[in-house]
């Protein structure tokens, strides 16, 4: 099973256990423990109070300490809304509304969008169709059969990645497997350098 992972704030994809491309969509914010634990000055496998910089942990490890602080925070719970949820993150200052063609998100008077147009191979995209929706806590998944996107809202932002169950149809082309995402809204993704 692959998962391709895409996280509003520092974003990175993955694939497999490699990254394949990083984007930041908006500057880069304190420290994950400066967010967390501002009374102990951070938290480290030496204890609290150690000298830690997040930075140093594997983002997906960031990302899991992320998620599980979101999980048991109502402030980062989803809310049914129409045809989909809603998220809100005051520690990031957006608002979200998730559904199952990806997501719209709205920072002051400022917003943007991240529609999925399909998953296949090269340019040869397959429309994922229709999805059963389950949200959790601070998570919701949109099941297609064999695909599945998934969004995580926490303290280090919005993530919103892809398990592919089952290999997609056309593999066979030596094309690159792709998901094909749309952007919208008045903000701009940018790639980091590197």
């Amino acid at each position: 099973m692959k998962t391709l992972r895409a996280s509003f704030g520092r974003t990175k994809l993955f694939q497999g256990n490699g990254p394949t491309k990083r984007r930041r969509l908006r500057p880069t914010a304190e420290l994950l423990e400066d967010r967390l634990a501002p009374a102990t000055g951070g938290f480290s496998a030496l204890g609290a109070g150690a000298p830690t910089n997040s930075a140093s942990l594997p983002i997906e490890a960031q990302y899991a300490v992320s998620e599980s602080l979101g999980q048991d925070d109502p402030a980062y719970a989803t809310a049914a809304s129409g045809d989909g949820y809603a998220v809100s993150n005051a520690t990031n200052q957006y608002t979200a509304l998730l559904d199952a063609s990806g997501f719209h998100l709205s920072t002051g008077s400022d917003s943007w969008s991240l529609t999925v147009q399909g998953v296949g191979y090269g340019g040869s995209l397959q429309a994922l169709g229709a999805a059963q929706s389950t949200a959790t806590a601070n998570r919701v998944e949109y099941d297609y059969g064999g695909v599945s996107q998934w969004f995580v809202n926490g303290p280090l932002g919005l993530q919103q990645g892809f398990t592919l169950a089952l290999r997609p149809a056309g593999g066979t082309s030596g094309a690159p497997l792709t998901v094909g995402l749309a952007l919208g809204g008045e903000l701009t993704a940018t790639a980091d350098a590197g």
